[in-house]
């Protein structure tokens, strides 16, 4: 409780978490950033529709050189809801 916009102490049931931390742009921005997550889990059906099979996700082979990029797939049940997720590390 708390992690969505970085809370500083760990949780405690005994008082209430810190939102006067929202008023810190690095709080406030930590909070957009798991929101617009949030948005873009619930409105791409091929992140969660095959979560549990493998048919759900493949890995793509994005070797080139010492680069350090790595891909993936995500499959939903309808192939044009597919999601591409590339990362540079």
């Amino acid at each position: 409780m708390g992690n969505e916009f970085g809370a500083t102490k760990e949780w405690d049931y005994k008082s209430e978490l810190q939102w006067e931390l929202l008023e810190f742009a690095s709080h406030g921005g930590m909070k957009y950033c798991v929101q617009k997550l949030n948005e873009l889990y619930r409105n791409e059906p091929a992140l969660y529709e095959k979560q549990f099979e493998p048919g759900g996700f493949e890995w793509l082979d994005l070797t080139k050189g010492s680069y350090a990029i790595i891909g993936y797939k995500r499959i939903g049940n309808n192939r044009k809801d597919d999601v591409l997720v590339i990362l540079n590390m």
